[in-house]
């Protein structure tokens, strides 16, 4: 008995749908490791000014969080290009896929929903961090 699944051939209206959710991922990826950048820039621009001793923790602890960003962006990014690349292939070569690719681009939404909420998490705590880090700095 063959237990393997089963290839067969996907509509092109999904392709080409796909192909366009996987180009808004792409943006933003970006976005966010623009974002992320910007983050770094103002931990280094709050070390280079006076601080709160007492925030040196939470400067770690954003640092830390930035560079894990960078490591989820980085392998969502190859996940994103290598479907990319599977689905172009598809498209040019009329080659046929197995049912996995459906898991595979349902886990991949998964993935990038997940982590866009993380990221906006991340980008709202540290944005009240920095209005604590002026308001100490004021007084």
């Amino acid at each position: 008995m063959n237990t393997s699944t089963p290839n067969h051939t996907i509509p092109s209206d999904w392709i080409k749908k796909w192909l366009a959710e996987v180009s808004v991922w792409k943006q933003m990826l970006d976005s966010r490791m623009e974002q992320n950048i910007m983050i770094k820039n103002n931990i280094s621009a709050i070390l280079k000014k006076e601080y709160n001793q007492k925030s040196l923790d939470e400067i770690e602890h954003f640092q830390t969080r930035s560079i894990e960003e960078d490591e989820i962006i980085s392998v969502l990014k190859s996940e994103v290009i290598e479907l990319d690349n599977l689905l172009r292939d598809y498209k040019l070569e009329a080659i046929r896929f197995p049912k996995t690719l459906y898991e595979t681009i349902h886990h991949l939404r998964e993935d990038m929903v997940y982590s866009e909420d993380r990221f906006r998490s991340l980008i709202a705590v540290f944005q009240q961090f920095q209005q604590k880090v002026s308001r100490e700095k004021e007084n």
